[in-house]
């Protein structure tokens, strides 16, 4: 195990209490700092979902990678979400009109594009473990971006 990462399996000892959640819940967080990370276009595309395919995806499978050689969870729900999330980002930077709208969610929910882009099941597991899942995404985006920054120092290093 890379030293870096006791810290964050610490959290999730400390986090997560009921074992049958430990899974979804540091795959939420997980992908919660991953979709922090990864680049956003400056611009509205066309289309959104075929631009995260094409540019931002292998960028979200690296890090997701490199925080499932240090610890099990499911990864292809860390995927998903990670998705959802960058999904939500976009939709802040780049609002569209309202054209859906969700009587059953709440107005920000609206206003953010949860109603298009989480579905109700993640909506109400993420509401249930949110100290959880914010502690540990606040551990995962430390080492993220402890890893940016090595990169870029090894960059210039080799200049």
């Amino acid at each position: 195990m890379k030293a870096q990462f006791v810290p964050f399996l610490t959290a999730t000892n400390v986090q997560i209490r009921e074992l049958e959640n430990r899974s979804r819940i540091i795959a939420t967080a997980v992908a919660l700092a991953v979709s922090r990370v990864v680049s956003l276009p400056s611009a509205a595309v066309e289309a959104p979902g075929t631009h995260y395919n094409f540019t931002v995806l292998p960028e979200v499978q690296h890090h997701i990678g490199e925080f499932n050689e240090e610890v099990v969870f499911d990864v292809r729900l860390a995927l998903a979400a990670a998705r959802e999330f960058w999904m939500l980002r976009y939709h802040a930077a780049h609002a569209e009109t309202f054209a859906l709208v969700d009587p059953g969610a709440g107005f920000y929910d609206n206003l953010i594009g949860v109603a298009m882009y989480v579905d109700r099941d993640s909506c109400c597991f993420n509401n249930a473990h949110l100290v959880a899942i914010y502690a540990l995404a606040s551990e995962a985006l430390g080492l993220i971006q402890q890893e940016q920054m090595q990169q870029v120092q090894q960059g210039a290093a080799h200049v």
